[in-house]
């Protein structure tokens, strides 16, 4: 039995250049939601922010990707300012703790500025768009996650509109 052993970068990188193909060719797999940062999942940090302003950006792309690119672009773009997490695969949510709507915007124009940057991928280069809906929670509100996302879906397809 002959055993081989690819170093994880490559696995990974060959992973994610034949995942762009196939979003390319609009076939995408189905995905369970992954935490992008190491800490606790959306819904399970919320008690931490109790009554404090906040926004939830939900992102759409316009191709599914299941590689590391867009997860490491959106990372790096929100820096320590807030928790993103994989809703699908081409679908995020970010919640962005003590933001306002002018916080919100400022940080969905760096995201938006990030992600679009082209990549080389499988020897060619891609670009890709991204849709975004916006919500945002004031000062002293108990509105919940699920209706923020919920909220920031409508506007998601507003924008669609």
């Amino acid at each position: 039995m002959l055993k081989h052993s690819l170093p994880r970068a490559l696995v990974s990188r060959g992973l994610g250049i034949v995942s762009t193909m196939l979003a390319t060719a609009g076939i995408t797999a189905r995905r369970e939601p992954q935490r992008l940062v190491e800490s606790a999942p959306l819904p399970e940090v919320m008690p931490v922010y109790a009554g404090r302003r906040m926004a939830v950006l939900l992102l759409e792309l316009d191709r599914a990707t299941t590689g590391d690119l867009i997860d490491n672009r959106l990372t790096g773009a929100l820096d320590r300012e807030g928790r993103a997490e994989r809703l699908g695969a081409a679908r995020f949510r970010v919640l962005l703790p003590d933001a306002d709507a002018t916080e919100a915007a400022r940080v969905l124009n760096r995201i938006r500025f990030t992600v679009r940057q082209p990549a080389v991928v499988g020897g060619g280069t891609v670009r890709i768009g991204l849709d975004a809906g916006v919500a945002v929670r004031p000062a002293g509100s108990d509105t919940p996650l699920d209706v923020l996302t919920t909220e920031a879906d409508t506007d998601l397809r507003r924008a669609h509109a």
